[in-house]
């Protein structure tokens, strides 16, 4: 186990892209695609388009957020809203989305997903099934007290797999954008892979990575280095064979 966040900000270029480009699926597309609002701060916005031919009828909903075990929750909650909640928008047009705040600041960072719901319309014909397309985008709430993220790291060899357990017990999350394995007394780290997932506070996420070329059964510690949105990884770590 071992803590896995350097405190410098190196996060990699194409994480940079990622939060400054929009999100789209058949027709509509919003921007950004991550919110963030301050402690400080009441509400944000997002901006919805109608890259279609054709009307969409769009509906908003915040959500709370939580993992358990490997797994994304979501609950209903009154914590933050949308306005509009509905809207009918035309080809072309472009709607604004205030997402505001309902509760007092709490403590710690609070996490939400946004969804952005492209309802159907009209009259489905006979044996047909018109499902709603959705976008899903982040949104994390600043908490009254500063925080960071607090990786710690296991590792077990499964067979031609490392199934890779980051854990953070720090009070904000972290959005681990790259990954890679290298030796444990390796000067230099591996070409990391991209990985792209989130790890709220207190919650754990397992990723599974192919076995490297360069361990062999004897290897029992390796690197684990990579990108996030809160700096540089770099972590040594136990190895530990499956039972």
């Amino acid at each position: 186990m071992h803590r896995g966040i350097c405190r410098g900000r190196r996060a990699a270029a194409a994480l940079l892209l990622a939060f400054a480009a929009a999100v789209q699926a058949d027709g509509i597309a919003v921007a950004p695609v991550r919110l963030d609002l301050a402690s400080t701060a009441k509400a944000e916005v997002l901006s919805v388009t109608n890259h279609g031919s054709t009307p969409s009828d769009v509906q908003v909903r915040v959500l709370r957020w939580s993992q358990s075990g490997n797994d994304d929750s979501y609950a209903a909650s009154d914590d933050m809203a949308a306005s509009p909640p509905r809207f009918l928008l035309a080809p072309g047009a472009e709607q604004t989305v205030r997402i505001y705040r309902r509760i007092a600041v709490a403590e710690s960072e609070l996490s939400y997903r946004i969804f952005i719901d492209q309802l159907p319309q009209g009259v489905a014909e006979p044996g047909v099934v018109r499902l709603p397309i959705r976008l899903v985008i982040p949104l994390f709430v600043a908490g009254s007290r500063p925080g960071e993220p607090v990786l710690d790291w296991t590792a077990l060899r499964d067979g031609e797999q490392i199934r890779l357990r980051a854990h953070n017990r720090g009070t904000q999350h972290v959005r681990i954008a790259s990954l890679a394995l290298s030796p444990a007394d390796a000067g230099t780290a591996a070409a990391a892979q991209a990985t792209l997932l989130y790890v709220l506070p207190g919650a754990s996420r397992e990723i599974v990575l192919a076995r490297p070329l360069w361990l062999n059964p004897a290897t029992r510690s390796l690197r684990v280095a990579g990108d996030s949105d809160a700096g540089g990884i770099d972590a040594r770590v136990e190895l530990v064979d499956v039972p």
